[in-house]
């Protein structure tokens, strides 16, 4: 087990570094800085010097050496699988979604910065930093004595819906970026002087829906947070997970809103993705605790 705590740490670490860097890559516009795709110039090792390259190709090569740790994630469930035998389809799913990674990454530079497969890239890469984030969090929590939690019904509804609503808002500012609807709004709360701008498919109705679905995830937090006070028993304990996962909810906004004063900063643009991801987690963290199946042992041999 701690072999395997650490490679899942590693790779989800290494996966949140490569998010980081898919973003510094967008915004500063060396998405396309090689031509051509899984080589850079026909060759694995290019001329660094070309503007944009540097970034664009340890980009491709942090996303293979993560790869190759999830390969290796897969051969050490295969050898735990007499004790966790669900860790094993885990493990290959995950694999599953690199390899789809690397095909939408080719995409990425082949279809030229396609804002469906930008936005495509960016939900696979999320849906796969959240599974190895559970993976690693039940890992922790493995063998520890946890009360049930209970949630009430409202609860638990208005949990699924903010955690979709999260979900959601990152593809979908994925898709802002890449389509270029990333300032077509100078002012915040407005948008150019409305309230409501033309709601035509383009790049104004693209922003204000953005913008939309972080209000409804800001109320959704609010309602959350007071609901959790009226919760008893272990649900009661969670007010304060509830509460700092609202807190970063506040924060996330504040960064948005100077991403619109200041232009799109590189820096604020990959917190405020790395941000999203916390808060995606800090939601799907909420029912981890009473159950943590994968690792429940089939039998009584401690795994290495």
């Amino acid at each position: 087990m701690p072999r395997l705590r650490k490679l899942l740490i590693l790779i989800a670490v290494l996966t949140a570094v490569l998010m980081a860097l898919g973003s510094f890559v967008r915004t500063t516009g060396a998405g396309l800085s090689c031509p051509d795709w899984p080589l850079c110039f026909g060759r694995i090792i290019p001329d660094f010097t070309i503007l944009g390259v540097p970034q664009e190709v340890i980009h491709r090569y942090l996303a293979t050496f993560v790869g190759l740790l999830t390969i290796a994630l897969v051969v050490i469930s295969f050898q735990l699988r007499r004790v966790y035998p669900k860790l094993v389809r885990a493990s290959i799913a995950l694999l599953a979604i690199v390899v789809l990674q690397g095909v939408l990454g080719g995409l990425t530079v082949t279809m030229k910065l396609n804002p469906f497969v930008v936005a495509s890239h960016l939900t696979f890469a999320t849906i796969f930093f959240q599974a190895v984030g559970v993976l690693l969090l039940k890992a922790l929590l493995s063998g520890r004595v946890r009360p049930k939690l209970e949630p009430s019904v409202p609860f638990r509804r208005l949990l699924g819906l903010t955690v979709g609503a999260v979900f959601a808002q990152i593809v979908l500012g994925g898709f802002v970026g890449a389509s270029g609807a990333s300032m077509v709004c100078k002012d915040f709360p407005l948008c150019n002087g409305q309230l409501l701008p033309n709601f035509a498919f383009g790049p104004h109705a693209i922003q204000a829906t953005h913008r939309l679905l972080g209000y409804l995830i800001f109320f959704g937090m609010g309602a959350l947070f007071l609901l959790v006070k009226k919760e008893s028993g272990a649900m009661a304990k969670r007010r304060g997970h509830i509460g700092g996962v609202f807190g970063l909810v506040i924060l996330q906004i504040l960064i948005g809103v100077g991403n619109i004063h200041l232009g799109i900063v590189p820096a604020m643009t990959i917190v405020h993705l790395l941000l999203a991801q916390v808060i995606l987690l800090g939601l799907l963290s909420l029912g981890l605790d009473p159950d943590c199946r994968i690792f429940t042992k089939t039998e009584a041999s401690t795994p290495s």
